[in-house]
């Protein structure tokens, strides 16, 4: 791995937008050059994520703090948040439990 790493050089684009956007490009040995721009990160106003991929993301980040009940719980009550009559019941399943040594 260190080797790629020995290869790789970091430059900053102008191009790109707010310093928000990202550009990889490869250089082949063979002379072929790939690459792919994203103007805009997943999630951005600009760049939204799809209801499973914001699902995805919420339970990779949740479930380390939460639990997976807490979690799942936390996640539907936020899909469904305009049937909430008041935010008690969110804030407690968002609430991380204290470690107990």
């Amino acid at each position: 791995m260190l080797f790629m790493i020995l290869k790789v050089s970091l430059q900053r684009d102008p191009r790109l937008t707010k310093r928000v956007g990202a550009r990889v490009e490869l250089k082949l040995r063979d002379g072929r050059t790939l690459s792919e721009e994203i103007l805009y990160p997943p999630g951005h106003v600009q760049n939204r994520l799809s209801h499973k991929d914001l699902r995805e993301k919420f339970f990779k980040l949740a479930e380390k703090v939460l639990g997976k009940d807490r979690a799942t719980k936390a996640a539907e009550m936020i899909l469904h948040g305009e049937e909430l009559s008041n935010l008690d019941g969110l804030l407690d399943a968002l609430r991380a439990q204290p470690e107990v040594p």
